[in-house]
Parts: structure tokens; C-alpha cells; sequence
């Protein structure tokens, strides 16, 4: 940013002088700053709050009726979008399935024949 010059002072005023004053526009950069880690921060509450609810609900999900098994995925999920310990828990996760699912073979399908005795 270049330098800017501004009026301060109050001119209608007797015996009060008008300065000029000059900026280098590093005050811009500042505030800049200050915004973007205030935002950063929001996003960081915002996404802990979100995804830390849906997480609960799915653990509470074990012990009620539900969908637990889709809804814990989903907490870690919003929450990895933030927290690295939470994408490498859901990183895990994900290899652990693919392992179980690998070594059990694909679930039947409900009009597949029995498997003979």
C-alpha cells in the first residue's frame, strides 16, 4: 500500500490546527492480520461445537437406538476439518473397515443362493 495523507483535526473549531498526518498502509496489514486470525478462530469453535454434538450423539447412539455406526464417522468427519487427531482417528478407521471387509468378503446380498452345507 503507498502512503496516504489525511486531514485530522477539527477545522470549524478556533484554535484548532489541521494536521497532515502519513500513513505507510502497514495499519491495513495489521488489522488484516488480526481479522484472519479471529476468523480462523470462529471457524475453529464453530466446527469443535458441531462436530464434537454429532460425535456425542453417535456415542450415545451405542447405547440407544440409532445410527450409530453412520453417525460417528460423520462427527469425526467435521471435526477432521480442523483437528489433525481426528483425521488420523478417522484415517484409521477407514483402514481398519477396509481390512474387516477385505478378509471377510462382501456381505450377501438378500436374494443371493445359500452357500451349499
Amino acid at each position: 500500500m503507498g502512503k496516504k495523507t489525511e486531514k485530522t483535526g477539527f477545522p470549524h473549531c478556533p484554535g484548532s490546527g489541521t494536521t497532515f498526518v502519513q500513513r505507510t498502509g502497514q495499519e491495513d496489514g495489521v488489522w488484516n492480520s488480526i481479522k484472519t486470525k479471529s476468523v480462523s478462530f470462529v471457524r475453529k469453535v464453530v466446527v469443535a461445537v458441531l462436530g464434537g454434538t454429532v460425535l456425542l450423539v453417535g456415542v450415545a447412539m451405542i447405547l440407544t437406538p440409532g445410527p450409530a455406526i453412520l453417525v460417528i464417522p460423520v462427527g469425526l468427519a467435521i471435526l477432521a476439518v480442523e483437528f489433525a487427531w481426528a483425521r488420523n482417528l478417522l484415517k484409521s478407521a477407514k483402514s481398519y473397515v477396509g481390512r474387516k471387509t477385505q478378509k471377510n468378503g462382501p456381505a450377501a446380498s438378500p436374494g443371493d443362493p445359500l452357500p451349499p452345507a
